[in-house]
């Protein structure tokens, strides 16, 4: 970055006209972060490291947001705006017709507020600024007259004499006035520059020519009718705003999605990239995922290790902390709208792939020196004891693989389950083994359910079972946020005695069916084509039209789609993607916990189904995994997964934002909005709900949703588009990456109907959504070395819809590369929907031991907390200290942070 090769006097400088008001630090994140495919997570997470960095060498605490370049805008950000105090935001891309709504009733300054209790949540609204305009280039966004705004971009044309000054001022002046009109206050915000500029002196020293227009409008006031121009800053504009209004319009939702009419004339819907490359996509989750459980570890071995007197492994971890905020940085710098959005070039996404790869490695060798320090008891310091995960991924382009546990009559194989969660779980775990000779004991020396099953080899093009290799999944039962040991000892169990297992290696030559049981669901199978129908028995619920899940494409109109734009062709009908990959093997595995059936469709798509039978809330849903491989005979090829069922959701349906909150949407059937209008992202799940029952798809990564017809729910899984969509990439996107999806269906009974303003899923469907996007890592120890067999770094459970966001150590005052001993814990209050049937067997399996509030500081075991500050949520303002949680406690969708002083 700049400031790393700036001089000392420059430096300075610098600071100097930041603390004049010459120079204003917009929003402050770490980037200017996608709004549609970022989780929340991350999105907060580049935000408190911009602002930690920019108050530590600025001394600057960020009051206005500039986010003129997402590709349409969603209600999270607003609503961490209001939450770190922010006065105002500006905003660009929004719909075309979106601008012209606006414009027309003068609403182009606006208070946008949450749309849960939004008459309560005043502090989480922000006075957002909508530039009127279609971009913000100089000729874009002066006025509406694009020729004559364009020789006022004085990098291209830097020659203003004296004698045409009063010209020219009568010209901008004219524009000015326009697009004044479209506010009531008739104050005008213009830009003055674009991307890519102000990277030459040159570029600088001629706005001089805006100076002599200034001055010539200001000294001639009646022929202006009194008009005034000046340089600012949004600070500048917000505040004359706020002195000539005091009432605003409220928006109440959010912007998506965006679409323009900059080439053919014709609407062109930014809604492809929910979807694009979503390889890395889910890597970024990855990284968020391990990145979170090495701030928890790292927060808590630190500080045990500096008040018990290991030195040494308090050294050794603050050594690595300079890896943890490159972590942060890689993942935040991921979450630029032309990082996660998929829309840079080839070498652009492979340079951020491999940051993330490097990034995952780094945080998984900070969860292994913590665990170590953690699992140990009292007064021991071995090191390197611990192997490492059980999964690998050999570069940045391969999925992650299992490492086989090598399994020996002698054998005696702990491996360590952290759960990092602040709450009991339920969860199925899973390893790999090299023998079916096995079993699997827990902490306290019971034997544990679980299954075996085959794994496959392919040989010379054949797929056949493996001799040697082999999947165990066995039922974990973790204390919340907590490192839980199990064994994988020799044993002479049959795997015979296990789970059967059939196999169709020609599947379009037969016929009839496949039925698969559990307690809940039952699935159907045509054995020829391999597509899959399921009904439910959750509560007495029963359908007379099952559930089914296809797969289809759209037919993409001639050079329109691409990395940014959807665009399928109306006229012609959707794709048979099965086409050329045809059902080429279905195998059914029937076990004790699980059975699953897998599809294998050519080489474009391995489709498995896993219902459960593990007598917990897990069996209400059906898990699903796609292995998705688009190659280059797959070319203009936009694929989805579509599930149909009996609900009557009348064209709504439900999808989530930033897996932080919920918004309605209602299908729209126009002239000119086809499906890809009614495109809209997920990063979490969506649903589709009538008054008897909801189906909710839960992700595990961001994807475009919809619900083309009645019952219906869709979501794209991949796209290949090699045409450029003149957005600005300009190239294709032909390097697709092999990539599993992972996903849960939960079918729902309504049980009761109260009032429900705003739509949420249910608590089980939320404890899915935490079990998918922050999975249990499985850590091996074959070295012997003797370690606690249960260690909980929780006193007592949280709350059940209590989420324990982050626990993130600072860095000290003087230098942001030294750990220090305060963390920052962020909370999130997650609101859930308890009309639904599945709520007494969550709360059966999860929920039993919880209190209603957190109330005491001392939350943790063996480390002590000295002293808890309320702050905003990125922590650049404190509001006081509290010696209870409880005095300050957190309403339904709330994020809160608490600067945590360890002792």
């Amino acid at each position: 970055m700049w400031w790393q090769q700036a001089s000392e006097d420059q430096k300075q400088t610098f600071k100097r006209l930041v603390h004049e008001g010459r120079i204003e630090i917009m929003s402050g994140g770490w980037v200017m972060t996608d709004e549609a495919t970022a989780h929340i997570y991350a999105i907060l997470d580049q935000f408190i490291e911009g602002h930690q960095w920019v108050k530590h060498e600025l001394n600057v605490t960020p009051s206005h947001s500039w986010v003129i370049d997402p590709f349409g805008h969603g209600s999270t950000v607003p609503y961490l705006l209001g939450a770190f105090g922010f006065k105002g935001a500006i905003i660009q891309r929004i719909h075309y017709n979106w601008k012209e709504w606006l414009a027309a009733r003068q609403y182009g300054d606006f208070i946008w507020k949450p749309q849960w209790n939004s008459e309560k949540n005043s502090q989480y609204s922000v006075l957002t600024h909508n530039m009127p305009f279609d971009m913000y280039f100089v000729d874009s966004s002066c006025g509406p007259n694009a020729k004559e705004c364009g020789p006022f971009d004085f990098r291209w044309y830097p020659q203003l004499s004296d004698s045409t000054v009063p010209q020219k001022a009568d010209q901008l002046i004219g524009q000015y006035r326009r697009s004044a009109s479209f506010y009531p206050h008739n104050v005008f915000l213009a830009f003055v520059g674009g991307d890519f500029r102000y990277n030459t002196e040159s570029e600088f020293e001629v706005q001089h020519n805006y100076k002599k227009i200034i001055d010539y409008v200001n000294a001639n006031g009646a022929k202006y009718n009194n008009a005034k121009l000046q340089f600012g800053t949004p600070k500048d504009y917000f505040k004359i705003v706020r002195e000539r209004m005091e009432n605003f319009p409220t928006l109440i939702g959010d912007l998506f999605p965006y679409g323009d009419v900059f080439t053919s004339g014709e609407a062109a819907y930014w809604t492809g990239y929910f979807t694009t490359r979503p390889f890395v996509k889910i890597v970024c989750r990855e990284l968020e995922h391990n990145l979170r459980n090495a701030e928890i570890l790292f927060t808590i071995a630190y500080n045990k290790a500096k008040q018990g007197n290991y030195g040494d492994v308090a050294l050794n971890l603050a050594q690595n902390y300079v890896n943890l905020i490159n972590a942060r940085r890689n993942l935040g710098l991921f979450q630029h709208h032309d990082a996660i959005t998929g829309t840079s070039r080839q070498p652009v996404m492979k340079n951020y792939l491999e940051r993330m790869y490097e990034s995952i490695g780094q945080t998984l060798k900070i969860q292994q020196q913590a665990i170590e320090m953690l699992v140990q008891s009292i007064g021991k310091n071995q090191q390197n004891f611990i192997d490492g995960v059980s999964y690998i991924r050999e570069k940045a382009s391969d999925i992650s693989g299992r490492i086989k546990l090598e399994i020996s009559e002698s054998s005696n194989i702990e491996i360590i389950l952290f759960n990092s969660l602040a709450q009991d779980r339920v969860d199925i775990a899973s390893i790999s083994v090299s023998s079916s000779n096995v079993k699997i004991i827990d902490a306290d020396g019971n034997d544990v359910k679980f299954q075996i099953n085959f794994s496959f080899k392919n040989v010379s093009g054949e797929i056949i079972t493996s001799g040697d290799e082999f999947e165990v999944i066995f039922i974990a039962r973790l204390p919340p946020l907590s490192l839980t040991i199990y064994r994988v000892i020799y044993a002479t169990t049959s795997i015979n005695e296990l789970c059967t297992y059939n196999e169709i290696k020609n599947p379009n030559s037969e016929n009839g069916k496949i039925e698969l049981d559990s307690s809940k669901f039952k699935l159907t199978i045509d054995k020829k084509t391999g597509s899959v129908q399921f009904n439910t028995n959750i509560n007495g619920l029963e359908n007379k039209k099952p559930f089914t899940i296809g797969f289809g494409a759209y037919n993409t109109a001639a050079k329109k789609s691409g990395a940014y734009l959807f665009k399928p062709d109306p006229t012609m009908p959707e794709k048979d993607v099965f086409t050329s990959d045809k059902a080429s093997r279905i195998t059914v595995i029937n076990g004790p916990l699980a059975s699953y059936v897998e599809v294998i469709y050519g080489s474009l798509l391995v489709h498995t189904i896993r219902v459960l039978k593990t007598g917990t809330h897990l069996d209400e849903g059906i898990y699903i995994e796609n292995f998705v491989n688009m190659e280059k005979k797959h070319a203009n090829m936009e694929m989805f997964m579509r599930i149909k069922s009996p609900i009557k959701n009348d064209n709504e349906f439900y999808t989530d934002l930033n897996g932080f909150q919920w918004q309605r949407r209602k299908r729209v059937s126009r002239a000119g909005i086809g499906i890809e209008g009614n495109y809209y992202p997920i990063t979490v799940g969506a649903f589709i709900q009538d008054n008897e029952q909801r189906l909710t798809y839960i992700t595990d990564h961001a994807q475009g949703a919809t619900s083309p017809e009645l019952g219906t729910l869709e979501v794209m899984i991949d796209r290949r588009t090699p045409i450029d969509d003149q957005r600005g990439m300009e190239e294709g996107v032909t390097d697709n990456l092999p990539n599993l999806q992972r996903a849960w269906l939960t079918i729902e009974k309504v049980e009761s109907h109260h009032p429900q303003k705003y739509q949420v899923p249910s608590i089980h469907a939320q404890n899915l959504m935490q079990i998918n996007n922050y999975p249990v890592n499985i850590y091996i120890n074959s070295n012997g070395f003797e370690i606690n067999r249960r260690v909980k770094l929780l006193k007592e459970s949280l709350p059940c819809d209590l989420h324990l966001f982050n626990l993130r150590t600072l860095g000290t005052d003087e230098n942001q590369t030294i750990p220090s001993q305060s963390a920052l814990l962020v909370a999130h209050r997650i609101n859930y929907d308890c009309n639904y049937s599945n709520l007494n067997a969550f709360y059966v399996d999860i929920c039993k031991q919880n209190v209603e509030h957190f109330d005491n500081i001392e939350i943790f075991n063996d480390v002590s907390v000295k002293s808890v500050q309320k702050t905003s949520l990125t922590a650049l303002k404190s509001h006081g200290s509290i010696s209870s949680f409880r005095a300050d406690p957190i309403e339904a969708m709330e994020l809160k942070t608490f600067n945590v002083t360890f002792s």
